[in-house]
């Protein structure tokens, strides 16, 4: 039997970003219930070449892995396999490098549907990569966006992703001039940075703001600051896990470390009002294992 082999093309033609978010929800919801197994990943070092593994395990339905190869610093493709818990069969496989990044718009939009106000409407990305877009994706599926505002050093891709926004998301969108510019006043926000300084005052925030970090967050090498942490009254992660794992080299106090909560703690909270009283709220995006193959398995059943 044949496997299905599904590239970038095909997966782009077949995913939505409502798709997506549905697939992490359910993930969440898994891990919540105790029927995801989510390991850290671990890392292979090839001379020039290094691999970075995530596996993950659905209770009785499935199992997979996602292999994430860097050479001399460069992302090779990605792989991606799914298969059947039973058997050990493959049932599909992802080539390319599209899912991961739409993975991880998926979740960050999911932690802003739990950890932002319902009515929320604007939103700010700092940085204009590949994730930059894949939040702003994400986002607009759980949000009724108002306006979007983007700021990144980088003129081109600033206005390209301005003028995409734009375009495929008819959303209204602007430049700011600077990173304060950008974040005040803003419901929303995303550092989808590679900077090694931070990119971000606390005092920039609206009391009633939520954050999500996707780049580095670690002692000397980090996009946001210890302010940040302590201005946030709620912070969470997607795989408490890989936090621990990291523990030795975030920028985080043992005491901030201790008071982050894993994301899925939130999928059947129905306390809003208590939620409410924790903003400013923070999200810890670090990739929870396993989530890839949640969504190349949601594809796979498309």
């Amino acid at each position: 039997m044949s496997v299905p082999i599904l590239d970038d093309a095909e997966i782009l033609r077949k995913i939505t970003p409502k798709l997506a978010v549905a697939a992490m929800r359910s993930a969440l919801q898994a891990l919540s219930d105790g029927q995801l197994s989510a390991p850290p990943r671990i890392s292979s070092d090839l001379e020039t070449v290094k691999i970075d593994f995530t596996s993950g395990s659905f209770k009785n339905n499935w199992f997979g892995y996602r292999s994430n190869p860097t050479i001399n610093g460069q992302e090779g493709e990605q792989i991606v396999t799914l298969h059947d818990y039973a058997t050990g069969k493959i049932q599909a496989v992802s080539i390319g490098n599209v899912l991961g990044p739409l993975r991880t718009g998926a979740i960050g939009a999911l932690a802003v549907d739990l950890m932002s106000r319902k009515t929320a409407s604007t939103l700010t990305i700092l940085g204009s990569g590949p994730q930059a877009w894949s939040q702003i994706w994400a986002i607009s599926s759980v949000r009724d966006l108002s306006k979007v505002k983007i700021y990144s050093p980088n003129e081109q891709r600033r206005t390209a992703l301005v003028q995409r926004i734009r375009t495929e998301l008819q959303i209204d969108t602007i430049t700011a001039e600077n990173e304060q510019a950008a974040v005040q006043d803003s419901d929303i926000i995303v550092l989808a940075t590679n900077s090694r300084q931070p990119v971000i005052n606390s005092d920039w925030l609206s009391p009633q703001a939520h954050i999500n970090t996707l780049g580095p967050k670690y002692r000397g090498n980090s996009e946001f600051g210890t302010d940040l942490i302590e201005r946030c009254k709620l912070a969470a992660t997607d795989s408490p896990k890989q936090l621990e794992t990291y523990a030795d080299r975030l920028i985080f106090s043992k005491e901030q470390l201790n008071g982050v909560i894993g994301l899925s703690s939130l999928i059947n909270k129905t306390d809003l009002n208590q939620l409410e009283s924790r903003r400013p709220t923070i999200f810890l995006s670090l990739g929870l294992a396993g989530t890839e193959v949640f969504l190349l398995q949601a594809l796979f059943n498309q």
